[in-house]
């Protein structure tokens, strides 16, 4: 689970479709990029694996609650408040 990476300015597209790209060699069964229209960068950089692109944190944390199994790993990269404050629970 991803962000936009505005911190990054011009090279937030490049480095989000890098970081696709890095999830789908190392075998990531989906990815979800939170934002907007720089957001698509993460799942056309990750082709091949499945993607959602939602429009904020609280509907990526819906999606994983309802995603999430027993043994599942997740990597959040984002601001300390990315997930209101809670990480879902398998």
């Amino acid at each position: 689970m991803l962000g936009e990476m505005l911190e990054l300015g011009d090279e937030a597209p490049s480095a989000l479709w890098g970081i696709g790209q890095e999830a789908g060699a190392l075998g990531a069964d989906f990815v979800i990029a939170v934002g907007q229209d720089l957001a698509k960068q993460l799942p056309l950089g990750a082709a091949g694996v499945d993607a959602a692109i939602v429009g904020d944190n609280q509907t990526a944390t819906e999606l994983l609650d309802k995603m999430l199994r027993p043994g599942d790993v997740v990597i959040i990269k984002g601001r300390g408040a990315a997930c209101g404050g809670r990480l879902p629970k398998p």
